[in-house]
């Protein structure tokens, strides 16, 4: 949304903001828009909107490497106590002349008084306050009964229980096997939360969809992504991740990369893998090696 000579652009949430699960994005600078244009388009989870900047779109000369599928964050710039300072989409410039101007006025120690300068960077269906809880306050008038107790102690045994089974369980099995029609591939996986969640869905057969010439990917039903997502910096032929939530991708070429992922495996030996996988859409096995 942007004004010009015929729309103005200063009710668009107001417009947009009945539509469900909508995600409306809105970038301070020409490289995360194009992070956010990038995003918006290879996920699947959420109608997006994006603000275009009325006042000119300036380069922050930065690699944007935010991962925009963690929704209702804020960016903090600069810390301080005592004032906030609120910049949203192109007045972020504004924001820091602001606080450049107080600290011109006021010196080192009006600076300090600077509580936050930050910046929306995704906002989803509607905005919501948040408040802080009392950690402090552990008695309650309410009061704990032993029997509660004891339930809390046994289900918190359970839970760790449960989770040592699991990590056995990813430990135990380190390969996984990855069949494109007639040819079966062995992967060596990563020990992380994601490749866990992923793990229970096997087998799973899906078709993957070409993109770039370099990848295939499929959006699966659910969410695994359980870790944060980085830049690897280079992907490498054979390496298997998970873009966003939910898109699995598997890369069949090697090159340099601006994108975050969370790694789930690579395939060990990717002879014969450009053959296998062809140029169009291809339906993939993955399963529970031996």
């Amino acid at each position: 949304m942007m004004n010009d000579v015929t729309h103005l652009g200063f009710f668009d949430i107001a417009m947009m903001g009945n539509i469900p699960n909508i995600v409306y994005l809105v970038p301070t600078c020409k490289e995360e828009y194009f992070e956010m244009l990038e995003w918006g388009i290879r996920q699947k989870g959420h109608p997006v909107a994006i603000s275009v900047l009325a006042m000119g779109m300036i380069s922050s000369g930065a690699e944007d490497t935010t991962d925009y599928s963690i929704l209702n964050k804020y960016q903090v710039s600069k810390k301080g106590k005592d004032v906030a300072v609120i910049a949203l989409g192109d007045f972020y410039q504004l924001g820091e002349k602001v606080v450049e101007a107080h600290t011109k006025e006021k010196g080192v120690d009006g600076m300090r008084k600077i509580l936050y300068l930050f910046f929306t960077i995704t906002v989803i269906s509607a905005f919501v306050g948040c408040s802080n809880t009392g950690v402090n306050n552990v008695d309650t008038s309410f009061g704990t009964s032993d029997v509660s107790k004891n339930n809390s102690i046994d289900e918190n045994n359970k839970s760790q229980t449960d989770s040592e089974k699991e990590a056995k369980t990813v430990k135990k099995m380190v390969n996984m096997n990855i069949t494109i029609g007639d040819t079966t591939f062995t992967a060596t996986l990563e020990d992380n939360d994601t490749t866990k969640a992923f793990i229970k869905q096997l087998p799973l057969t899906v078709d993957m969809s070409e993109l770039n010439g370099n990848e295939k990917y499929n959006y699966l039903s659910s969410n695994s992504r359980a870790d944060k997502s980085s830049c690897p910096g280079m992907i490498n032929e054979g390496d298997l991740m998970l873009y966003s939530d939910n898109c699995l991708v598997l890369f069949y070429k090697t090159f340099n990369t601006s994108y975050n992922y969370v790694k789930i495996g690579h395939i060990d030996n990717t002879i014969g893998l450009t053959k296998a996988i062809g140029s169009g859409s291809v339906k993939v096995t993955f399963s529970v090696g031996e």
